[in-house]
């Protein structure tokens, strides 16, 4: 009898832990999908393959979040931080980055900003290799953003800071 107390409370803790590890196993891999439902609300985030279309983050903190394939299509990203923020294959068209701090954004050729309104943002030292065709950065900081293989047409720069600008003429 004193052993059987033994082997009946090992017995419970060895069924305790396997269902505390089956809990964190599933905790781990729904973690990504936990992440993807909160994208756009904090700093730092990876966000991937992610629908945020219409969204609203305005004034939201995500600098230096990663925006892989996501689609920000016609989000308003006005007065959001975005520093050091890095946006590969995104679609960002239409998208409201009006006062947006871009300083230190990295851009992919793969990203589209096809119609974004970007004035008086703060870009300077972005880099923007993607498609800005019809976009308004008009009183945008550009000050050493780099701008080399980005199609620029019918681009506005009215009134923007281009000094050390490679590529914003």
């Amino acid at each position: 009898m004193g052993v059987f107390p033994i082997c009946r409370s090992q017995g419970y803790r060895a069924r305790i832990t396997a269902l505390a590890a089956a809990a964190s196993l599933a905790a781990l891999l729904l973690s990504p999908l936990a992440a993807q439902a909160d994208c756009g609300t904090s700093p730092g985030q990876v966000c991937q393959n992610t629908s945020l279309s219409g969204q609203n983050f305005s004034g939201n903190n995500l600098a230096g979040s990663i925006f892989i394939n996501a689609d920000l299509s016609n989000a308003n990203l006005s007065n959001a931080n975005l520093q050091g923020a890095i946006f590969q294959g995104t679609k960002l068209s239409g998208a409201t980055l009006t006062g947006a701090n871009l300083q230190g954004a990295s851009f992919d050729s793969g990203t589209s900003l096809n119609g974004v309104n970007a004035s008086n943002s703060q870009a300077q030292g972005a880099i923007i290799a993607g498609d800005l065709t019809n976009s308004n950065w008009s009183g945008a900081n550009m000050g050493g953003a780099i701008l080399t293989g980005a199609t620029l047409t019918n681009v506005t720069f009215s009134g923007a800071n281009e000094t050390g600008c490679i590529g914003c003429s």
